[in-house]
């Protein structure tokens, strides 16, 4: 047992400092079977149903699976816009973007807009930005008011299920003439790219005096191009979803990247509190690999997600209480649960020792937490320093208890 721990020991627990790459800005499911769609994310204003022809017709069967529901449109209409449309209102522009939705169109003949961004009611320019079908069942990407990507003909088919994804890219920020990348998935797979696209504007640059800048349009564009069909799952995020991520999307229906619409605020209420990193902790030792529980997008959920809501929440490894600090009574809150070397397995969470998220409360949690040097450290700061001397002879007191323990 002696070498198995000094083995234990010597193995260093990598903990990943990954930043949140995205966030969910918002999330539709069009759950509800009388009345418009709330934000899952708790950020947004529901979403506001217009119709210049038929209603919507809510309750529709979910695209995504599960006991939810669909929303269907109905174009052409009567008037501009035409048909049944959605806008969400004080709608996010983030300098870098990316949209997730579910659809299963019915063809009209004519071009149907998916989702628009736009600056004035007529003659709908795209000058912010728009995804539309064309006649020839292309998909059919505008930035900046110009055709940035045009799909391969017959990519959208008509009573299908299909995933789709935009992401846009521009980290030197709007109204500088350049952008970095912007692409188009259809269930799962890439299907057009562009360097350098044409950049979309700020608002401030584009504002108008109807305030139409602030609405993003779903379903129709302001002045044509309505569509007719179901609709699902709408998520943007505020960032670039990677080829992994959106694949990921695609492969688990009716899951978002980074907490379900929550972030590392896994239950929602609010807070990062014991309940989340438990959660966390517990889905980490599962191996399931849930989206919803990926905060570091890498389609992994492992100890670089426990690092990651550890940095959010600026706080230790070995933070059981998650009062900001690692010491000596966190071993109390550790040592009253009584599950340390118990020999049941995957039965602890963080609260209760596990934290490096293998479901165990072991001597490797002890190494994961001293190496990580937070220990009588005080609140933690910005930069995590090394362990030091101290720290890692207490490493060692941890082994000798391990070994006083067997008979």
């Amino acid at each position: 047992m002696k070498w198995q721990f000094v083995q234990s020991l010597a193995i260093t627990c990598c903990i990943s400092s990954t930043l949140f790459a995205q966030t969910l800005e918002f999330r539709y499911e069009f759950d509800s079977t009388e009345d418009a769609s709330v934000d899952s994310t708790g950020q947004r204003a529901n979403l506001t149903l217009l119709t210049n022809g038929e209603e919507h017709r809510l309750g529709e069967p979910s695209l995504v699976g599960g006991d939810g529901y669909s929303t269907g449109l109905n174009a052409p209409g009567d008037g501009h816009p035409t048909g049944s449309f959605i806008l969400v209102p004080d709608a996010p522009q983030p300098e870098s973007f990316s949209v997730s939705l579910w659809m299963k169109p019915i063809f009209t003949g004519t071009t149907e807009a998916i989702f628009a961004r736009d600056d004035r009611w007529w003659p709908s320019p795209c000058n912010f930005y728009c995804l539309y079908i064309d006649e020839a069942q292309s998909l059919v990407w505008k930035t900046g008011g110009m055709e940035t990507i045009l799909t391969d003909e017959g990519i959208i088919e008509e009573d299908e299920i299909h995933h789709v994804v935009v992401t846009y890219s521009d980290t030197d920020g709007p109204d500088t003439g350049s952008a970095d990348v912007t692409r188009v998935y259809v269930n799962g797979e890439l299907v057009g790219e562009e360097d350098n696209p044409q950049e979309i504007p700020s608002l401030d640059a584009l504002q108008d005096a109807n305030n139409i800048y602030e609405l993003f349009w779903l379903g129709t564009l302001s002045s044509f191009g309505g569509y007719r069909g179901e609709l699902d799952d709408l998520q943007f995020y505020n960032g670039e979803l990677t080829a992994a991520q959106v694949t990921e999307l695609y492969s688990n229906p009716g899951t978002a990247i980074g907490g379900g619409g929550n972030g590392p605020d896994f239950d929602g209420d609010g807070t990062l509190d014991i309940d989340d990193i438990n959660m966390l902790t517990e889905e980490t030792a599962s191996g399931a690999n849930t989206a919803s529980f990926d905060l570091t997008g890498d389609s992994i959920v492992n100890q670089s997600d426990i690092a990651a809501w550890l940095d959010e929440r600026n706080t230790w490894v070995g933070d059981s209480n998650l009062d900001g600090e690692f010491n000596s009574t966190d071993f109390v809150v550790v040592f009253t649960a009584n599950e340390y070397e118990d020999a049941v397995d995957g039965n602890s969470n963080w609260s209760e020792g596990d934290w490096n998220g293998d479901g165990d409360f072991d001597s490797s949690d002890f190494v994961a937490a001293f190496t990580a040097g937070g220990y009588e450290k005080g609140v933690r700061p910005a930069a995590v320093p090394e362990p030091t001397a101290c720290v890692l002879g207490l490493i060692g007191l941890f082994g000798l208890m391990q070994l006083r323990r067997q008979p």
